[in-house]
């Protein structure tokens, strides 16, 4: 696959003959690439489709691209990760998101844990999930991949693992350092094709949520003796399972 330019459009499909890129997509095109009519580029819509097209005009609402044909982008994982994230303070959860897409991460629930300090609800969340799916769209132009993954926000642990893709392997990141090591663990395991993994919060999970995550079918694994933070720890565990399961070699 060539090296283009890369923008989303959500609504092309295999038929489209004509793409019209707007908004924040149009003026990275124009203000920040400074691209020109008769520029090749690609489009994405996200859900795995990728169109080769040439700018056919740029006008100061709109550039219009005139498709040339399909991209068969190979960028994707064999393996999807379903990563369950208690949810955390700050801007921490925009660089899970955005380093989870880059590693190929296939799904994003944050979660409110008894030890989240973040509130939910009270008419945050949709911004929120706009924010953060903003974030995974960037993260997956960037990282060239067809894909943007699904980000979801839950009231609970429970939700969050009944909303979640049933991965074939249920990791449950424990407090207890004396669980299975997770390297280890995984190279027991081998020809894995989906991996759902949780992650508490700052603190880690409450033992009552452990007890449900393992009630469910999910292995406590430690990642070593050293403490971690939240982030850190999500995106050892992304990074871990890519290495043993996955493609990153």
């Amino acid at each position: 696959m060539t090296s283009l330019r890369r923008f989303f459009l959500e609504d092309i499909t295999p038929e489209s003959k004509e793409g019209c890129i707007k908004g924040t997509e149009l003026i990275h095109l124009k203000k920040v690439l400074r691209l020109r009519t008769g520029d090749t580029i690609s489009l994405f819509n996200g859900k795995g489709l990728e169109l080769s097209g040439e700018i056919a005009s740029i006008d100061v609402s709109s550039a219009r691209v005139a498709i040339k044909g399909v991209i068969d982008n190979k960028n994707e994982s064999p393996l999807e990760i379903t990563l369950v994230q208690g949810l955390i303070k700050g801007d921490k959860p925009e660089l899970i998101i955005q380093k989870a897409v880059e590693l190929g991460g296939r799904e994003l629930i944050f979660f409110a844990s008894a030890r989240s300090v973040p509130d939910i609800g009270a008419g945050k969340d949709s911004a929120r999930l706009a924010r953060w799916t903003n974030v995974a769209i960037a993260a997956a132009k960037q990282s060239k991949r067809p894909l943007v993954p699904d980000i979801m926000l839950c009231r609970n642990l429970k939700t969050a693992i009944e909303s979640a893709a049933q991965g074939s392997l249920k990791l449950l990141l424990s407090n207890d350092a004396s669980t299975l090591d997770l390297r280890a663990f995984l190279r027991k395991n081998t020809g894995i094709s989906a991996v759902s993994a949780i992650v508490g919060p700052e603190g880690g999970l409450i033992a009552e949520e452990e007890t449900l995550a393992q009630s469910l079918g999910f292995v406590p694994i430690s990642l070593g003796p050293r403490t971690l933070r939240a982030e850190t720890a999500a995106l050892s565990i992304v990074t871990l399972l890519q290495y043993e399961l996955g493609d990153a070699n």
